[in-house]
């Protein structure tokens, strides 16, 4: 715990001296969580994918639509002159204006209901003997259909709304996938940040060895134990140091830059006016990978395999309803009303409402298409996306074990660097101390002192980078899992509240 507040003391410090030599710059303190908070709620990725399970809600809407009732009218007037079957020399001229509205659904079954009313009125002339013979007629009538082979039965007709659903599950885990994806990118940037920070301090500590020396080297050439030309050595050695801080400076503002992207994407006064404190260290420790537990839990978690399982369900579905075209079209239709005629409107709707006038019809209508290639083809090419769609997932399954022992082996090693790291650091700077010495002593050059220096330099960085080597491949593993959205519950982060509260699709 010392060590780390010693470290966090010194990033602190490193980053005020820094912004003093500059400008004046906001200095903000930012933990892993307030990351990736506020890249839940700024990522533009995560807007851009986000967009996608609520555009299949409509899919679900239109697939649901074909049972919506719906209004039908109609009116027309027509004229047709036509002569007397009796004696052929009477000719009639008949005139005719007709009304009708109605209400119909389709239901799962497949068929339609619908209920109509109508309106007629005629009036029959003889031409040339003159006369009028007026009609009024209204007629109330139940409709049905029903197919009885193809389009038949409540699964068939409710198949494209279970596709569309399993769509919008498919763009929702697209959804999570993107977010892990998001999430790991902004631990892996913020490690990188920590990293480029501790370089830095690493290199400044460098500096303030490099110029020890120097001082060292010219109280000895007063003292007349060095020659004066040794001098131009220490004053090399400092300036590679502080060319070595520069780049090392640069390399936390291209860290910034990358974990501000993440998480304040347009905001262009926050990337020129903050400077970005992390406020979490390395923290190191071994811990016992089980290869198949693992795989098995991410075989239950991934998002993209839940998403691609979907996929599988829908070529089924999508099989079952190009099976169902292959049969015959064979409806059924019926009708049954009553009707009213007389010469006046009223005395044509009493007519119909005491029922005087039924009315009824059966039909059955047949459809056989000869060869049925459309049909056959799309059965015959579904039969085969479902093998393909079955290939595709074998494949993810198998990319997803190599991901896992990658990760795996990753982590593995990268504790056995960590741990190499350290214990190199640790000679080296025991090396070091010993050779300053030695060196004060006049027992050694000068140039012994400065290559077991640069050592030392070489193993801190090196320490750093196999730490954060080693966050990495947890963030990859985590990764590789599909766990990270499980695990955001250690920084106190449930998806489904940071994305509700803070954006809205």
């Amino acid at each position: 715990m010392l060590k780390n507040a010693i470290f966090m003391a010194m990033i602190v410090l490193c980053i005020a001296i820094s912004a003093q030599q500059l400008k004046e710059y906001k200095a903000e303190s930012l933990s892993m969580k307030d990351c990736l908070l506020r890249a839940l709620k700024f990522n533009l990725d995560l807007e851009i994918e986000g967009y996608n399970p609520k555009i299949r809600e409509f899919d679900i809407r239109l697939a649901k639509s074909v049972f919506d009732p719906a209004f039908t009218s109609s009116f027309g007037i027509s004229e047709a002159e036509s002569e007397s079957s009796a004696d052929l020399k009477t000719v009639y001229n008949v005139r005719s204006v007709d009304f009708q509205m109605g209400i119909a659904k389709k239901h799962l079954l497949g068929g339609t209901v619908g209920l109509s009313y109508g309106i007629g009125y005629s009036k029959q002339m003889h031409i040339g003997a003159g006369g009028r013979n007026p009609s009024w007629q209204h007629n109330v009538s139940l409709q049905f259909t029903q197919p009885l082979l193809r389009n038949l039965g409540i699964e068939v007709n409710q198949l494209e709304i279970q596709m569309a659903e399993k769509e919008k599950d498919q763009a929702f885990y697209s959804f999570q996938n993107k977010v892990i994806t998001v999430l790991s990118d902004v631990q892996t940037a913020y490690w990188n940040l920590v990293n480029a920070i501790a370089n830095y301090e690493l290199q400044r500590k460098s500096l303030e060895l490099a110029e020890n020396l120097y001082k060292i080297t010219l109280a000895r050439i007063k003292a007349g134990s060095l020659a004066a030309a040794d001098i131009l050595e220490a004053e090399r050695n400092v300036a590679s140091k502080q060319d070595s801080l520069i780049l090392a400076e640069k390399a936390i503002y291209d860290a910034e830059d990358r974990l501000k992207q993440l998480i304040h994407p347009l905001d262009l006064k926050y990337y020129q006016d903050v400077r970005m404190i992390p406020t979490e260290v390395y923290v190191f420790k071994k811990f016992d990978m089980d290869f198949e537990s693992i795989l098995k839990q991410a075989f239950l978690d991934r998002p993209d395999l839940l998403g691609n399982k979907l996929a599988l369900e829908n070529t089924v579905l999508n099989i079952e309803k190009n099976k169902n075209q292959l049969l015959p079209k064979l409806d059924l239709s019926s009708e049954l009303g009553y009707k009213g005629v007389g010469t006046a409107s009223s005395e044509g709707w009493d007519k119909m409402k005491d029922g005087d006038m039924f009315s009824w019809s059966v039909q059955l209508s047949l459809e056989i298409p000869l060869g049925n290639r459309a049909a056959s083809s799309r059965y015959m090419q579904s039969l085969l996306l479902r093998k393909q769609a079955i290939a595709q997932y074998k494949k993810l399954e198998s990319l997803v074990i190599t991901e896992l022992r990658s990760a795996i082996r990753e982590l593995s090693t990268t504790m056995q660097r960590v741990e190499t790291a350290q214990r190199t650091r640790e000679l080296a700077e025991k090396q070091l101390a010993n050779e300053e010495n030695k060196f004060r002593a006049g027992i050694i050059a000068l140039f012994q002192v400065q290559d077991t220096e640069q050592k030392l330099t070489v193993a801190r960085i090196n320490e750093s980078n196999a730490l954060l080597d080693y966050q990495r491949a947890i963030v990859q593993l985590e990764k590789a899992k599909g766990t990270i959205l499980k695990d955001m519950k250690r920084y106190g982060i449930s998806l489904d509240a940071g994305i509700s509260e803070e954006r809205t699709y």
